[in-house]
């Protein structure tokens, strides 16, 4: 079989830079996979396609996190979304940036443990949403990915507690591997007794 050509830029390409297409004759799709996420993002740089994809993006991330799923309907949180205060500044700043994803309006959960709800989610840039995952992270609040540590004395009472042991690395100066194989085996390290808080 030879390969297909793309209708929109002309070009023949392989068959793995096509996506499959059963629909078509030829079991691929009629543009290769470049122009296909060129039309995407394209698609998408307007207020309304952009939250419908926002949406999108949270019901997905709802069942890889075991959340529940957004508390609003489609319509709900289109009217949240296109009537919001912010958006007009965001999404003209992310307009004159040239679609730069760091300036692309974002929803962030204000804390990581509760799924999307009105009162759970708030208007910001891609960047703002990824800086304040980090910090987050660092500092193991609102984190499901970090687990508490104990730092205790030889007779085992507790002298510390931190959010991760990255923090209690940076708090002590011990290296964080030393604290996560202490934590995970004897329980001891220079002197204290580290344990995950259950």
């Amino acid at each position: 079989m030879n390969n297909p050509i793309c209708n929109t830029c002309g070009l023949q390409k392989d068959q793995s830079e096509f996506y499959a297409q059963k629909s078509n004759k030829s079991g691929f799709s009629l543009k290769c996979k470049e122009c296909d996420n060129a039309r995407r993002r394209k698609g998408n740089r307007n207020k309304k396609s952009l939250a419908i994809e926002i949406l999108s993006i949270q019901r997905r991330s709802s069942i890889k996190r075991n959340h529940p799923a957004p508390n609003y309907s489609k319509d709900e949180f289109m009217n949240w979304f296109l009537n919001h205060s912010k958006l007009n500044y965001l999404f003209n700043k992310w307009k004159e940036s040239g679609f730069v994803k760091e300036h692309k309006p974002s929803v962030d959960r204000i804390s990581n443990f509760k799924g999307y709800s009105f009162d759970n989610i708030r208007l910001v840039s891609w960047k703002q949403n990824m800086n304040q995952y980090n910090e987050d992270k660092k500092n193991g609040l609102n984190n499901n990915e970090c687990k508490p540590v104990l730092q205790l004395d030889s007779n085992l009472v507790i002298i510390n507690t931190f959010h991760s042991a990255r923090q209690a690395a940076r708090e002590t100066g011990f290296y964080q591997a030393s604290i996560s194989r202490a934590c995970n085996g004897t329980g001891n390290l220079n002197g204290y007794v580290w344990q995950y808080k259950k």
